[in-house]
């Protein structure tokens, strides 16, 4: 007996030429009627197809992290070029993602919309899983000091800095000539490459790659800084309260085994992600690119 007279007894009762296989068997099934492939009845598929490319969860993580002018996007994205970023946004607009609005200054603004803002914590989920699946040490090509404060500076928490202007310097030991500055101040945060002009209230010095780690929340600061990997120098007081600064992401200390060739524990999933309550304004000398 061959293979489609078995199927016609067994598996469809139905006329042997129905007992086709694949895309045949289904258009018979349909009355060959057209239907896309992919788009089914199906609230995971409708998901996707709203925000399952490669760039749409990440321009909502820089909205979520408190960038809403496109530059600022942009600079949060290494990779996509600005057209692309424009079209995303758009297309990402045209799915009550985000709203686009223009100041008093006529400068255009993206914020999130109800829609957008619910995808919170599948942003940050996302992260999670990644970090204990998917995520290993950064690569040579992925230590830039200049993205790292860019990052860095979103997760500050203005209500925790102090009544004063503080300036943090960055100097990793593994790019000697490789510093950058933070100008922390309540409402007015800001990311340098060239020297501020201001004194240095703190100094932050160690492996970039371990700086790295700590902002992508795979080990904590007080870890780092236990095991020797970062140093911090100045005032006491801001050096115990430095890490308090920032809406970090990272599993406690006693979850994070220091890093010597071994794993963090993911986060607890009631962490709940960064924000940033102050918008930063760049007014150094020179920008970070």
């Amino acid at each position: 007996m061959s293979r489609t007279q078995w199927l016609s007894l067994v598996v469809w009762p139905a006329p042997a030429s129905y007992a086709l296989t694949g895309y045949g068997w289904y258009k018979k099934w349909t009355g060959g009627r057209a239907v896309r492939r992919g788009i089914e009845y199906c609230p995971v598929t409708a998901g996707v197809e709203a925000v399952g490319d490669r760039w749409t969860l990440l321009v909502l993580r820089e909205l979520l992290l408190g960038s809403c002018r496109f530059n600022d996007i942009h600079r949060g994205l290494p990779g996509i070029s600005r057209t692309l970023l424009s079209s995303r946004l758009r297309r990402m607009e045209s799915r009550g993602l985000l709203t686009r609005t223009l100041d008093d200054h006529g400068r255009p603004a993206y914020r999130l919309t109800e829609s957008g803002a619910q995808l919170e914590p599948l942003v940050w989920q996302l992260g999670d899983w990644a970090r204990r699946w998917c995520f290993g040490d950064p690569e040579r090509e992925q230590l830039d000091v200049g993205w790292l404060l860019w990052r860095l500076r979103q997760y500050v928490r203005p209500e925790s800095l102090p009544d004063r202007r503080v300036v943090v310097e960055f100097a990793p030991r593994d790019e000697p000539g490789e510093h950058a500055w933070l100008v922390l101040a309540r409402g007015d945060v800001s990311a340098c490459r060239q020297h501020p002009g201001h004194d240095i209230d703190l100094w932050v010095t160690g492996d970039l790659g371990e700086m790295h780690r700590v902002v992508a929340a795979t080990t904590t600061l007080r870890a780092a800084t236990r095991a020797g990997l970062i140093r911090l120098d100045g005032d006491p007081d801001m050096v115990a309260a430095f890490p308090d600064w920032f809406a970090w992401r990272t599993p406690s200390d006693r979850e994070c085994v220091v890093r010597s060739g071994s794993d963090c524990a993911p986060p607890s999933p009631r962490t709940t992600g960064p924000r940033t309550t102050t918008r930063a304004v760049l007014t150094c000398p020179r920008r970070l690119p």
